[in-house]
């Protein structure tokens, strides 16, 4: 016969070992995201963000293609300290469509 306690100590058991996989699972599912998504610090987007600006500054101010400009911020600019994708985003989108501005 089985009592009380020991059955309680069971569901306890068989609780904890549920936990343990699903926690297990998680830590992959994470683990995964940051392989296959490179985790960007607010202060690389406000890097991108600064050069961005720069970048229309100059076309504004010497009137070049606006793929030179890009290539050159992309020559200069450190992409373990800067958001490339954000950056091009900025650049492309903003002066993409001056003429609405």
């Amino acid at each position: 016969m089985v009592g009380d306690g020991e059955i309680y100590l069971a569901t306890i058991s068989s609780n904890s070992s549920n936990f343990s996989h699903e926690n297990d699972r998680v830590n992959k599912r994470l683990e995964n995201m940051e392989k296959t998504q490179a985790i960007k610090k607010p202060s690389m987007r406000k890097k991108a963000r600064r050069y961005a600006v720069q970048g229309i500054y100059q076309w504004h101010l010497s009137g070049n293609p606006i793929k030179d400009i890009e290539q050159q911020f992309l020559e200069s600019i450190k992409s373990n300290k800067v958001d490339i994708e954000y950056f091009q985003t900025i650049l492309m989108n903003t002066l993409g469509s001056i003429h609405q501005l």
